[in-house]
């Protein structure tokens, strides 16, 4: 149940963020909002283009969730 709650109000943290950062337009027109919201990232030009790292993370984060996905007992 708690994970449950947790994974919720984590949903509902990104969804404020992104339309905070982007506005409501362009969060609902964009097929992949937190994408966008990365790319805006600059800190005092000199962290930026920090997109290949979300990129890559959510590539290792769908390969770990699939494969936990295939271990589980069917």
């Amino acid at each position: 149940m708690a994970g449950i709650i947790s994974s919720g109000l984590a949903l509902v943290f990104i969804h404020l963020l992104t339309i905070s950062v982007l506005g409501e337009y362009i969060r609902n027109q964009s097929l992949a909002p937190l994408l966008k919201m990365v790319l805006k990232i600059n800190v005092a030009d000199f962290i930026e283009k920090v997109d290949p790292l979300f990129l890559i993370w959510l590539v290792v984060n769908d390969f770990f969730k699939f494969l936990f996905l295939c271990m589980l007992p069917s």
